[in-house]
């Protein structure tokens, strides 16, 4: 009995095809997944100024390194000599002033808050934030 090696080759590409089609169907379906889990709502969502501040300390001229803009409510602070020595002496290479230094590393940090949060935790959160800046508005009266 003579075997038909054309016959047996379409058949171990077509089990192979199979196979390889299993398992592209498998890691889409667990990257999918993934995806679902670990979307977050974040409202720091935006422009990675530290990125921009890294760039500026890196001296990266060709790269993004536009300081974010400050204005907006002043606050008073106090930091310990170890934190405040780390931002003057960013502020001192990087060009930025203390403003927009600062700026860049709060944003990254509530990100990075944000990310790790749970999600019901960050869904209060943004409720708030919300909130505060679009009050609800009295309810219509009906006309007459």
């Amino acid at each position: 009995m003579e075997i038909d090696h054309t016959k047996a080759n379409v058949n171990h590409k077509s089990g192979l095809k199979l196979a390889f089609d299993r398992l592209t169907y498998r890691i889409v379906k667990l990257a999918k997944s993934i995806q679902m889990t670990t979307q977050r709502p974040n409202p720091m969502a935006g422009p990675a100024y530290v990125v921009a501040l890294q760039n500026a300390l890196e001296k990266k001229v060709n790269e993004y390194r536009t300081p974010p803009r400050t204005g907006g409510t002043q606050i008073s602070t106090r930091f310990d000599e170890f934190i405040l020595n780390q931002v003057d002496a960013i502020v001192e290479e990087s060009g930025w002033n203390r403003a927009e230094v600062l700026y860049a590393l709060v944003q990254r940090g509530l990100f990075d808050l944000y990310a790790f949060l749970a999600p019901e935790v960050t869904e209060t959160i943004i409720a708030k934030i919300v909130a505060k800046m679009a009050p609800p508005q009295p309810p219509a009266i009906a006309e007459r």
